[in-house]
């Protein structure tokens, strides 16, 4: 299973309450169903054998004796299987008899994992066990019994399996053990009737988020009784900050689940406390499969399907209030911001009229300038005007095209040099103007610059990279075309279709000029597309995945849109420019947190300015 990827399924197969023969071949040709789809992880319902309804009849030595026979004959099938299967039965042991989850794989019964937490019925037949873990026999095999049981196998490193039977998984969220805080994968043999308003699966929803791991559970059916209840099963997998369900009744689920990224999690959630306890580990052979990840989503951020809306509206929640109280805290009267009618400006002046309207200030507390320079074109200049003029702003604009060319000649520069002086001299310009406004009116300076233009340390030192509070500092490039394009759709016709303007112009610095009026930069042929960039920071910073992987995984996830080399291309700048280029973000200003993702030296994420790249160059030449 390389990169972590492992198919696994939740299923539910035909049954009849205590028919165990005719249970124990619908395990088996399930079980070959699976197989043919790959599967690596299957999990039946408890007491698949016997079924869960089967009453004081589970007491009855026949039943039990079939019920072992029929876990002996699953475990001779799966020889040369290459799957780790759960299957739920009762066992009678040392006089009592338990609800017991048998884990099998490739002809050999690994253990053997009991219930605890028993429904009132279950009480009148089963008995939980709090013991420790030992060694039992069945059929002359010794196996391993208990509840601190780990499972692991040589052919993936970062698949740790653990079970929890039934209403077990609620438990072990609240009262972590430390089989359940170090596994990636809890298998949940389950059941649950079917009662109006009950919630399903949220038990798996939650533990599965607490504990950073897949947790996969599979339900009893409605073939089990129905004198009492109506049992309809909603197979789960579960997987941390992404749920996986079936919402079909009785259906399987089968999924491609990535254990190292649930590995990843556990580093990050550092609130997570086990209880002090050991396990005992059983290895378990598996040969290597290649598994292919199933939808991969681009704009990892907000997800590609989700309510827009709904996301712009809580983003601007975050930054409205964090520069409302930074206004409160200084005493500022004003807000400076610099507007180019490029993206991250436009979001910034957006969110600085709202905060006037939150603190109950008129909007021309907003002092929006437009600085042109060389490289300004009429597109942008004419979208800045009009945004600020909509929006009821003080709008100001202050050519600096002559202030540079005096600058380039104190300094002994050529002024047709379109070098990095060139460029950097107007940006560090535009901020001087800014920052002394301010001063003059009693206002902070607004930040503009955003998540992406950060990591890739595509800013001026000093320049457009320094301000009194940056409102984007925690938001990628992609995520600000949503939010732009979202409040576009709420705004009268004028300032919309400027808006969607700003949206639809190629994202440049403007300060290198063109050919009639036309862009001479456009940063994306420079540093490559933003939503490669931002899907590789994510990864990177979210889950700690490596080149290989990561590159993986965009092919997935831009398959038809960019191909191979071109994602490797880009993936080399983008490791490049983030590492070689700290030295910016430790200077950075303060700025809302909005992701988990996050850039922030005070705690984001830290870093030394002159760390090398060499092991993540040496895995991108292997590419």
């Amino acid at each position: 299973m390389k990169d972590g990827f492992i198919k696994v399924a939740a299923v539910t197969a035909d049954m009849k309450v205590l028919d165990i023969t005719y249970n124990t071949d619908s395990v088996i040709k399930k079980i070959d169903e699976l197989h043919g789809k790959g599967v690596s992880i299957a999990v039946f319902p408890e007491l698949t054998l016997s079924g869960l309804t089967g009453g004081d009849l589970l007491r009855q030595k026949a039943v039990l004796d079939s019920c072992l026979e029929g876990i002996l004959r699953i475990e001779e099938h799966s020889s040369g299987m290459d799957m780790l299967l759960a299957v739920g039965a009762p066992l009678r042991l040392a006089g009592r008899i338990y609800d017991v989850c048998f884990v099998i794989c490739n002809g050999e019964i690994l253990c053997a994992v009991p219930k605890n937490h028993l429904t009132k019925e279950q009480e009148r037949v089963f008995s939980s066990y709090f013991g420790e873990n030992s060694e039992i026999e069945l059929d002359g095999e010794m196996i391993l019994f208990g509840n601190d049981i780990m499972l692991q196998t040589d052919c993936m490193e970062d698949l740790s399996v653990s079970v929890s039977v039934g209403e077990d998984i609620a438990c072990l969220a609240e009262d972590m053990s430390q089989t359940a805080f170090d596994s990636t994968v809890i298998l949940n043999p389950s059941s649950s009737i079917k009662v109006i308003g009950k919630a399903q699966n949220a038990e798996e929803a939650y533990a599965s988020g607490k504990l950073s791991a897949t947790v996969i559970s599979a339900y009893c059916g409605p073939n089990e009784s129905t004198t009492d209840h109506v049992y309809m099963c909603r197979n789960a997998v579960a997987e941390p900050e992404n749920l996986l369900l079936s919402e079909k009744d009785n259906a399987d689920v089968i999924a491609v689940t990535d254990c190292s990224r649930n590995m990843a999690l556990k580093s990050i959630n550092s609130n997570m406390e086990p209880f002090e306890g050991d396990y005992d580990c059983v290895e378990f052979l598996m040969s290597e499969k290649e598994i292919e990840p199933e939808k991969v989503q681009r704009n990892l951020f907000i997800g590609d399907d989700g309510d827009m809306a709904s996301v712009t509206d809580s983003i601007l929640a975050i930054q409205i209030n964090g520069l409302a109280k930074r206004m409160r805290h200084t005493g500022a009267g004003k807000f400076v911001i610099g507007v180019s009618g490029g993206l991250d400006s436009c979001l910034a002046l957006l969110v600085s009229a709202y905060t006037a309207d939150h603190l109950g200030m008129d909007r021309k507390s907003v002092i929006a300038i437009t600085l042109p320079s060389f490289g300004t074109t009429s597109r942008t200049k004419s979208n800045a005007q009009i945004i600020c003029e909509e929006l009821g702003t003080d709008f100001r604009e202050i050519p600096i095209g002559e202030t540079v060319k005096s600058h380039f000649s104190d300094i002994g520069h050529d002024a047709d040099s379109y070098d990095a002086a060139y460029e950097n001299a107007q940006a560090r310009e535009r901020t001087q103007v800014l920052m002394d406004i301010a001063n003059m009116e009693n206002g902070i300076v607004v930040g503009t610059g955003d998540l992406s233009e950060l990591a890739l340390g595509w800013a001026t030192y000093n320049g457009d990279q320094m301000s009194n509070y940056g409102v984007n500092a925690d938001i990628p490039k992609t995520v600000i075309q949503v939010m732009v394009r979202e409040i576009a759709k709420r705004q009268e016709k004028t300032l919309r279709d400027a808006l969607m303007d700003i949206v639809d112009t190629p994202i440049s610095p403007e300060l290198i000029p063109g050919k009639e009026d036309d862009m001479g930069q456009k940063t994306e042929d420079l540093v490559g597309p933003y939503e490669l960039h931002d899907f590789f920071i994510y990864n990177i910073l979210r889950y700690g995945y490596g080149p290989r992987k990561i590159l993986r995984m965009a092919e997935k996830a831009f398959e038809g849109k960019f191909g191979r080399d071109v994602i490797v291309k880009w993936l080399r700048t983008c490791y490049r420019r983030f590492i070689s280029q700290q030295f910016k973000r430790s200077a950075m200003p303060d700025g809302p947190k909005v992701f988990d993702v996050d850039l922030s030296p005070r705690g984001g994420f830290m870093m030394p300015s002159d760390a090398a790249s060499s092991a993540f160059m040496e895995e991108l030449e292997g590419l």
